[in-house]
């Protein structure tokens, strides 16, 4: 709780009402922004489960920036805001019909960094989702997005 009490900008006093306004704000933020990451995991899984592990995805780069794309389209819809058109060009790339996600799925476009599951496809329970830990890859594209780039 200390770290978003100290990321407020609340001046001398983080516990006025000011200041708890803005500590339920960075709460809900925060819950929406992980409800959107959860989200995005859970439609790369049912995607893909039939073909890689899961745990193998979240290390494969290409992943990771599909996943990062799906959040971030979801985050914009959850406050109410259209994406980018950027993103969303790209968003239309990853999930349309015959798209990114469908040729990983059939296996036209095989992932390099993951293999391929040794599983039945009727086994698809996975573990965790992404990660949602700061400072992780996944941040810096998030941040990378955000910034423009």
């Amino acid at each position: 709780m200390l770290s978003v009490i100290d990321s407020c900008d609340v001046g001398s006093n983080p516990l006025s009402e000011e200041g708890e306004d803005s500590v339920a704000d960075a709460y809900q933020n925060a819950l929406v922004l992980y409800q959107c990451k959860v989200y995005g995991g859970s439609f790369i899984a049912s995607k893909l489960s039939k073909r890689y592990d899961y745990a193998s995805l979240m290390n494969c780069p290409m992943m990771i920036e599909i996943w990062c794309v799906i959040v971030l389209r979801t985050l914009c819809f959850r406050r109410g805001d259209a994406p980018p058109a950027s993103l969303e060009f790209r968003y239309q790339e990853i999930v349309q019909k015959d798209g990114l996600l469908d040729q990983i799925a059939k296996g036209l476009l095989p992932l390099t960094d993951a293999p391929i599951a040794s599983r039945t496809a009727g086994s698809a329970i996975f573990p965790r989702l992404f990660s949602t830990s700061a400072g992780s890859d996944n941040e810096s594209c998030i941040r990378g997005y955000t910034n423009g780039t």
